[in-house]
């Protein structure tokens, strides 16, 4: 299956099987996975040291921010490529909603960030997936 085809088939299923919601609305889903991976989604938008969330990023993660595909691992490595998708630290999640389907063994978050001078909102949609050892890891994801 293509990448593309996979983001699609992905994106077709959280419409298709996620109650609405309205903006104002958060659905933590599993509060308990939440616990376990806001922390690394908010570790990456910070800008933490790579090696201390590459545990958390497969290693055939990819990124698309805006109108850019690139290798998730690459991007965070390099200083200039982290900066352009980096938030800052004082980033405040507005908006979370987390499906996961019933074996537990995938999760899509979406959140809605807010940079802390409040001036720019982003999306983003991230996949994750239950290794082995029972840590997630990153396997995609869409910022816009």
């Amino acid at each position: 299956m293509k990448r593309s085809e996979f983001i699609l088939a992905i994106l077709i299923s959280s419409v298709a099987f996620s109650s609405p919601k309205g903006s104002s609305d958060n659905d933590a889903g599993n509060p308990e996975v939440v616990k376990q991976i806001l922390p690394i989604v908010k570790s990456v938008l910070q800008g933490a040291d790579f090696s201390a969330v590459r545990e958390y990023i497969d290693p055939g993660a990819y990124v698309i921010d805006g109108n850019r595909y690139e290798s998730m691992n690459e991007l965070l490595k390099n200083k200039s490529g982290r900066n352009s998708f980096v938030e800052g630290k004082g980033l405040v999640v507005e908006y979370l909603h987390l499906w996961m389907p019933d074996n537990g063994k995938s999760a899509y978050m979406v959140i809605e960030t807010k940079y802390a001078n409040g001036t720019r909102t982003c999306w983003h949609s991230i996949l994750f997936q239950l290794k082995e050892d029972q840590k997630w890891e990153i396997i995609s994801w869409h910022k816009s």
